[in-house]
């Protein structure tokens, strides 16, 4: 019954931790019930950080030993499973292992069968996910220091399955900004692998690795998560990937983007983005004294059939499944934490970003995205409708002195146009007419393009 009420989160499962997984670790030395092994380590760690700490292929120190996963396994095994036949009782469980639909553009999943994505009109492509119910070393074995190879994968952006109603959403002070408080919906936590081939994983006794491209059936061998055991022989399927699907409480904020005066890249827009919704989770945080990685958030784009507008939904969710209350709180404190965000990203003195304002360890993968201008200037979009201030001519003219003196040293005869210089989230289309018109996007990211493209302009081949 607990389990029941647990997984439809009627009853918040902090209280009562659920769905927690143990790295288990057998000592050969020793004989438990039944005759296998009795259990030397078993760590835990809450599913949704297990399946990157504890995925195929990283490596565990425990007790100055390491070791290296190496498959899906749990100790004791079901009531009349064979050890080595473990995974075949969880492959046949619907709650374990099932086919999910996730769209191939933004983080959009369904586990009903759908073609086209309701968010960003994308198609929607199908896999098979599997929900580890523990996880072990290869050959229930360590390893020594010199024969580490480890294998790091991560878990993704949280996937949502909710489709906000436009009927719902509450109005706010600020021009482009709503929201909406959900109870109880679906977030899926994916591992993906190596460039989203996902792992092999034995059906029969749980062995497992990363999977690398266009594998087919089995690949190195494989030893299983077991002690006493021999190498795997049984078959193997490639492309699974490792998920947790969880009931949980959400805050929306649903940020309006306006593609005829805003840039419409992907690249810019998707770094404003992720900016701007990591300045957010800094300021909730600290808004509401609590811990960072206490309250989660995650956003998705929603593209109009028609039209030039684009919507952020930007969702934060308790850390726990069901919900520990914090989401809740976010709408009663939302002016603070816009105010908190924009401090942040305007009272830092860093090029784009740095550990003083948005990075951490927990953000890492995310570094090269930061920007702070454009963050602030997509909130300031969101708050007022403003739209990034044009630079002044000396402004202008000090970014471009990197493309200028390699234009000058390469094309010494002939006389550099007229370039204009805009922030990179303004769209270029209502600028005033120039020559050559770059943004500082093109003057730091993309820096050798803009060279072709200025130089292509100078010897009359383009503009």
């Amino acid at each position: 019954m607990l389990d029941i009420v647990q997984e439809e989160g009627i009853v918040p499962t902090y209280s009562f931790p659920r769905n927690v997984v143990s790295f288990t670790i057998e000592d050969e030395s020793t004989q438990g019930a039944g005759g296998y092994p009795q259990i030397k380590y078993a760590p835990q760690r809450a599913l949704e950080l297990a399946l990157a700490d504890y995925a195929p292929g990283r490596t565990v120190t425990i007790d100055k030993r390491r070791y290296k996963s190496g498959g899906i396994y749990a100790s004791p095994t079901p009531a009349g499973i064979k050890r080595n036949m473990q995974a075949s009782y969880y492959f046949g469980e619907n709650e374990y292992f099932r086919t999910i639909y996730i769209c191939s553009k933004c983080n959009w999943f369904s586990t009903e069968r759908a073609s086209v994505c309701p968010f960003c009109r994308a198609g929607v492509d199908s896999h098979q996910m599997l929900k580890p119910w523990g996880f072990a070393p290869e050959g229930g074995k360590e390893i020594s220091h010199a024969d580490v190879d480890e294998e790091r994968t991560y878990t993704d952006a949280p996937f949502f399955s909710h489709v906000p109603e436009a009927g719902k959403l509450e109005a706010t002070p600020y021009r482009n900004i709503r929201t909406a408080q959900l109870a109880n919906k679906k977030i899926i936590i994916l591992n993906k692998g190596d460039d989203g081939n996902g792992f092999t994983v034995c059906r029969k006794c749980g062995a497992a690795a990363v999977a690398t491209q266009n594998q087919v059936g089995p690949a190195l061998p494989f030893e299983p998560p077991f002690l006493k055991s021999g190498p795997c022989t049984h078959d193997r399927e490639s492309g699974i990937y490792l998920g947790h699907e969880f009931l949980t409480d959400m805050f929306m904020i649903e940020l309006e983007y306006d593609c005829l005066h805003l840039t419409d890249n992907d690249e810019i827009c998707r770094s404003a983005t992720i900016t701007l919704v990591e300045a957010l989770h800094h300021a909730v945080t600290q808004t509401l004294d609590i811990e960072y990685d206490e309250i989660n958030v995650g956003w998705i784009y929603r593209e109009e059939p028609v039209g030039h507008k684009r919507y952020i939904e930007v969702f934060f969710y308790d850390n726990l499944s069901s919900g520990a209350g914090y989401s809740s709180k976010i709408g009663d404190f939302l002016g603070d934490i816009l105010c908190s965000a924009q401090a942040l990203l305007k009272d830092c003195n860093c090029e784009k970003s740095c550990r003083h304002c948005l990075d951490n360890y927990r953000n890492q993968r995310n570094h090269s995205y930061f920007d702070r201008v454009l963050g602030l200037d997509l909130l300031k979009w969101c708050l007022e409708a403003s739209l990034p201030e044009q630079y002044s001519e000396p402004e202008q003219q000090k970014r471009l002195e990197a493309l200028v003196g390699l234009l000058r040293r390469n094309y010494p005869e002939i006389s550099i146009p007229e370039i204009m210089v805009y922030p990179s989230l303004l769209n270029s289309n209502i600028l005033p007419h120039a020559a050559l018109r770059f943004s500082d996007y093109d003057l730091t990211q993309w820096l050798p393009d803009t060279f072709s493209t200025a130089a292509d302009c100078m010897e009359g081949r383009g503009a």
